[in-house]
């Protein structure tokens, strides 16, 4: 008897920890593969589609197959019904918006709470939009869908506790599910190097800083918005290279612009102080982004951190460096830079991601001080 009882309840605790099992209903492995295949699909013929996340993963059982019934009925003949994580289910919408998700997660919002459900929400959207307006959904009506509470920093956490939030709506990046995780190794050699490079690099940075001051009007650091993994944006850091109005005046200068793709280089920029055009040579103005790395925004060796309206402009396929974090120096800082195509860039970038381990690392930097030294491709 007593082995029956610790069988039942190990069996009920088994039970609840996973999600039933549904005709229709696809396992949180075949899931995944699912948004993998339509991220694929989305690359190849731009067209957008979504993922609506339930936060279920506190229903008992019983009721969770009933959340699951109603996710199965109200689905397309195209949709597909599953497990995202844990136990919370979700759909993914193939050739949809982020705004014909949000519909559509209203409607199901509505049939949840006629059963008496009141579970939260996220809805994801690939390609996804950057910027602190990005991606903005219209308010729901009064009485309507609960909120999906999607401002919440980590993207793969469980939505149970996005219910009632009706001041956040905005869609997410379905970039986020792409992240290819930081090794603990790569995170290691990042914090440690960065000290002490910090530490012994201190009187430079502290000459630099004062150079800047001296001899051009404006803060010594600039400070600029970049797409960081997923394309979450964070503050970039740099010893000021030009004049204060320098973003200002880039949209006058576009028609100069010497590169190719959405970046902007010109070789006579008129922006680029004195200083900073020597700053930028011997690639001085960069040591600020090694607190970048002590922070955790960046890593010593990945992808060119892109502005956010470049981002903006990328091919889908180009996209993909930002499921790295991005890094100071790579394959195209120890290549020539400047010298490289926009193309040819971004190729050596899903090229890293291809080769990344710790002694490609190592011999990325070791080859970033002889770049630094011969300035090759600097401007």
């Amino acid at each position: 008897m007593l082995f029956a009882a610790l069988a039942r309840r190990v069996r009920t605790r088994k039970e609840r920890r996973s999600a039933p099992s549904m005709p229709g209903l696809l396992p949180q492995a075949e899931f995944h593969r699912l948004l993998a295949r339509e991220r694929s699909r989305a690359d190849r013929n731009s067209h957008p589609f979504s993922m609506v996340q339930f936060a279920t993963s506190d229903l008992p059982p019983d009721r969770l197959r009933k959340a699951a019934r109603v996710l199965l009925d109200h689905r397309r003949l195209t949709d597909d019904v599953g497990v995202v994580r844990h136990r919370d289910l979700g759909t993914v919408l193939p050739d949809t918006s982020a705004e014909g998700a949000r519909i559509y997660a209203e409607r199901i919002h509505e049939a949840l709470v006629r059963l008496g459900f009141d579970v939260g929400h996220r809805i994801y959207t690939y390609p996804g939009n950057f910027g602190d307006d990005a991606l903005l959904l219209r308010p729901p009506p009064s009485g309507g869908s609960g909120g999906s509470g999607t401002d919440r920093e980590d993207a793969s956490a469980s939505a149970g506790d996005t219910a009632g939030d009706l001041g956040a709506w905005r869609a997410e990046n379905m970039e986020t599910w792409f992240l290819q995780p930081l090794p603990g190794w790569k995170r290691a050699m990042d914090i440690g190097i960065s000290a002490v490079a910090l530490v012994l690099l201190a009187p430079v940075m502290a000459v630099v800083a004062v150079l800047v001051k001296a001899t051009s009007p404006g803060p010594v650091l600039f400070r600029q918005q970049r797409a960081g993994p997923g394309g979450r944006p964070f503050t970039f850091y740099k010893f000021r290279t030009m004049v204060v109005n320098a973003e200002a005046l880039k949209d006058q200068l576009r028609p100069r612009n010497e590169v190719e793709g959405p970046v902007f280089k010109m070789a006579r920029d008129p922006r680029i102080t004195p200083l900073g055009r020597w700053l930028r040579r011997l690639s001085l103005d960069e040591l600020p982004q090694l607190w970048n790395v002590l922070r955790g925004d960046m890593s010593l060796v990945g992808p060119r951190p892109p502005t956010l309206d470049e981002v903006q402009q990328y091919a889908p396929w180009q996209r993909q460096r930002l499921w790295l974090m991005g890094g100071i120096t790579g394959i195209w800082q120890t290549s020539g830079r400047h010298e490289v195509g926009f193309l040819e860039w971004m190729r050596m970038d899903a090229r890293y991601a291809r080769r990344r381990s710790f002694w490609f690392d190592v011999k990325l930097l070791a080859r970033t001080v002889t770049a630094v030294l011969t300035t090759r491709g600097a401007s």
